[in-house]
Formats: C-alpha cells, sequence, structure tokens
C-alpha cells in the first residue's frame, strides 16, 4: 500500500524546482557576503594593530635613542650614510665593468678595420703596384680603382662600423689611440652627429652637390672623369695648405675618393682620404676612411635628417724615412684641423642652402 500511495504522489513541477534553485542562490550569495564583510572587518583591525603597533616601536626607539649619547647618533647616521654609498658605489662599478667589456668588443673590431686598411697598403707597397710610389706620380682614375673596390666592401659593414663607433664615442667626440712602445700616433678616430632640416634624400643630394664642388678652389685642383657610375663616384686630387704654431707654412698633398649608396630610408656616404706630406712633411702619410649615414630622425622634437659621420685614420708606415716624434704630431694635427673645419663647412653650407631655399619659396 506505502508502495502504492508513492505512486500516487504527485511529482514537483518546473516552477517549483526553479523557486528551490533561486532560494539556494540567495542563501550562497548571503554566504558570502557575510565572509566578504567578516574579512573586511579582520583587515581593519589587523591594520589598525599593525598601525598602533608601528607606533608603539617609534615611541620605543625614539625614547631609546633620547638615552644614547650623541657620539653614537652621529656614527650611527655615518654607517647608514656609508653604506648607501657603498651600494651605489657597486652598482656603479657593475655598470662600469659591463661598459668596458662591451668597449673593448667595439675597440677590436675597429682595430681590425684599421688593420685590414694599413695590411692592404703595406701589400700594395711590397707587390710593385702603382701604389708603390706616390699616387701623384700615377696616371688617371685607374690608379684609384683599389680604393673605390674597398669603398664598396665598407659599404655593407656601415651600421656595424656605426655601433662600434657610438660605443666607443659614448662621453668624447675624438680619440686618438697610440702605440705604448714610442707613444706614436696608431690611429685617430672621429665620431660625430647633427640633424639638418631636410629629408634624407635632399640632405643626401645636397651633400653630394657639395663634395662635387668642393676643394674646387685649392691648389692644383684636378677632377678625375673617367670613373665608372660618375653619378654616385667622386675622385679628386688638390693641396691642402695650412700654417703651424711656430708659423711655418706647410702643405699637404691630398687625394679624396667617395662613393654614394642609397637604400630604402638611408643614404649612405663611404670616403678615402690620402694625405701626403710635401716639404717637411715629405714621406708622411696619412689614409682616412670616413662614413656618412643619413636617415630621418626618430625624435619628434626634432625632426628632420640625422647626419652621422664616423672617421677613421691611421697614418701609413714608412720604412725609407725616420720622422722626428714633433714632425709626425704636426702632421697629424694639421689633419685634424682640416677635418674639423670641413664638417664644420659642410654642415653651414647644407643650413645655408636650407634658408636660400626657404627664401625662394616665400618669394
Amino acid at each position: 500500500m506505502d508502495a502504492l500511495r508513492a505512486w500516487d504522489s504527485p511529482v514537483p513541477d518546473n516552477k517549483q524546482t526553479e523557486l528551490f534553485g533561486a532560494e539556494k542562490s540567495r542563501e550562497y550569495r548571503r554566504q558570502q557576503k557575510a565572509k566578504r564583510k567578516e574579512l573586511r572587518l579582520q583587515e581593519v583591525s589587523i591594520r589598525q594593530k599593525l598601525t598602533a603597533l608601528q607606533l608603539l616601536k617609534k615611541e620605543e626607539f625614539a625614547k631609546l635613542d633620547a638615552t644614547r649619547s650623541q657620539s653614537y647618533l652621529l656614527w650611527r647616521d655615518l654607517a647608514a650614510r656609508l653604506q648607501e654609498e657603498r651600494r651605489s658605489a657597486e652598482f656603479r662599478q657593475e655598470q662600469l665593468i659591463g661598459a668596458i667589456s662591451n668597449q673593448a668588443i667595439y675597440i677590436n673590431t675597429i682595430r681590425d678595420i684599421v688593420g685590414k686598411q694599413l695590411s692592404t697598403a703595406m701589400a700594395l707597397r711590397r707587390d710593385g703596384s702603382p701604389h708603390r710610389q706616390r699616387i701623384g706620380n700615377s696616371g688617371g682614375a685607374e690608379s684609384f680603382a683599389g680604393y673605390i673596390q674597398r669603398l664598396d666592401a665598407n659599404f655593407q659593414i656601415t651600421n656595424e662600423v656605426f655601433r662600434a663607433f657610438d660605443a666607443l664615442f659614448a662621453s668624447v667626440p675624438h680619440a686618438v689611440h697610440k702605440q705604448v712602445t714610442d707613444g706614436a700616433v696608431e690611429y685617430f678616430s672621429v665620431r660625430s652627429k647633427v640633424v639638418l632640416p631636410l629629408s634624407p634624400l635632399e640632405a643626401g643630394n645636397t651633400l653630394w652637390d657639395f663634395g662635387s664642388q668642393f676643394y674646387s678652389n685649392k691648389e692644383g685642383f684636378v677632377r678625375y672623369q673617367d670613373v665608372q657610375d660618375p653619378e654616385n663616384t667622386l675622385v679628386k686630387s688638390f693641396v691642402e695648405s695650412s700654417v703651424l704654431q711656430t708659423g711655418m707654412q706647410v702643405k699637404i698633398q691630398q687625394y679624396f675618393i667617395a662613393r654614394r649608396f642609397y637604400l630604402d630610408n638611408q643614404v649612405i656616404m663611404t670616403w678615402h682620404f690620402i694625405s701626403e706630406g710635401i716639404g717637411v712633411f715629405s714621406g708622411l702619410r696619412a689614409d682616412e676612411t670616413g662614413w656618412w649615414r643619413l636617415e630621418a630622425s626618430s625624435d619628434p622634437m626634432e625632426p628632420g635628417t640625422v647626419l652621422e659621420m664616423c672617421v677613421c685614420r691611421a697614418p701609413a708606415p714608412s720604412t725609407e724615412t725616420t720622422f722626428a716624434k714633433s714632425v709626425a704630431d704636426d702632421f697629424h694635427g694639421v689633419l685634424h684641423r682640416i677635418s674639423d673645419k670641413t664638417m664644420d663647412d659642410v654642415v653651414s653650407l647644407t643650413e645655408s642652402a636650407l634658408l636660400r631655399n626657404l627664401l625662394e619659396e616665400m618669394e
């Protein structure tokens, strides 16, 4: 009979099931709300106790300090200051160790570049090629074919060279590397950067146009026209004059070989500058390798084109003549001043050209 009554009893409908589930959910939310409230009260209580404990400790330390001698307080402050200075010094030391390690890598990179240039120059002197004599004794532009080929190779390593120079010249624009044995100049390096208010293409074309006309007023100026890719190749020779601090006038025969390359967002110019002494400098020679890189500025406060220059100049060893160190130093000092003046003239001429263009547009 019980089974029959159970069979005949009504089954809860869906509405009753939903009401039961809703009540269960409300009860769960009430429990969670109560737990959160309890936790918040506990947090407030703990914070109050912590604040009171901190104040108590502070008062205890203040009372303790009041009972201590003045000398103890001075020594304690000194120890704290020395500890902070030591931490700061250790941090700077770690930075310097990292910088020195990176700088050594970049210095070796630049030494390799210079070493290859010097090795090539010495090989050309030994193999009986026209470069064994002064370039001035050679014929036309074919005498510079080897230098033009090396410029094409230098173009391929442009970005690597600039990265190396960036690390080497983090704080100074110039560096003179001397031999340990006799203090003679081993090689001389320059790193500079300016921003021009032009697009990279405009700045590159302007600089190249200036380069085409540059030095034309110098003594004995010659521009060699019979070169491959004449639109992007310059070969010139001329005589540069200067006056030493003693008042003596000196002259240097110079040869300028340059190449221009276009990339999607850059204009690259590479060059060789060969300087041969005349008169008191006769027999002295220096080979300079340089790069110009022009690319759009990424600084919104200083728009335009970033013009960067890297120069590495090394004396060519001479086995025929021995020179006094003062004479060699004067020779390289003259080249240093000429290089600085040339860079200043280029930037000044570029800015003057921009000003003329703006005035013409206003008219």
